[in-house]
């Protein structure tokens, strides 16, 4: 083999390599995100940064047993009451709900919310509950398929 591909190759396995510690790819599942995403969008991510509210974030959670996708609602600092079938961030009504609980967000925890209120199981659920930034895997940059929805999310 000829230095000039073995360096070539080489370079291919680095890049390979840096791509996969930097990007991972899932798929949505449920229609929790609509319209938003949709289930079976395939979804490229971002690996290990700084979350801000409103960010669309994978996370593990164990009570689920898969990754899951749900929008940053609020970060540490914030008070949300979930009450009369709405939900308050800071006294700021974001939209209807039929749990009823307060939640005050610690450092590096996130309230995460579907962008369907109604079909989505996120924060205000016990299942699913506060989230660690711990358990975030990344955040969604970019939908792959369906092609007819390729582009930045």
């Amino acid at each position: 083999m000829r230095k000039g591909k073995l360096v070539f190759y080489i370079s291919e396995i680095i890049i390979i390599i840096i791509i996969l510690n930097v990007f991972g790819i899932t798929y949505v599942q449920g229609n929790s995100m609509e319209p938003t995403l949709s289930s079976g969008d395939l979804v490229l991510y971002l690996k290990n940064m700084e979350y801000k509210k409103n960010d669309i974030i994978i996370f593990e959670s164990d009570d689920v047993n898969m990754l899951l996708i749900k929008r940053i609602a609020a970060t540490s600092g914030e008070v949300i009451e979930v009450k009369d079938n709405h939900i308050l961030i800071d006294t700021k009504d974001i939209g209807e709900s039929c749990y009823t609980k307060s939640f005050e967000i610690m450092e590096k925890e996130y309230f995460v919310l579907g962008d369907n209120l109604a079909e989505s199981e996120d924060s205000r659920s016990e299942r699913i509950g506060i989230i660690s930034q711990k358990t975030v895997i990344g955040r969604a940059i970019f939908r792959i398929l369906p092609l007819n929805r390729l582009g930045k999310i």
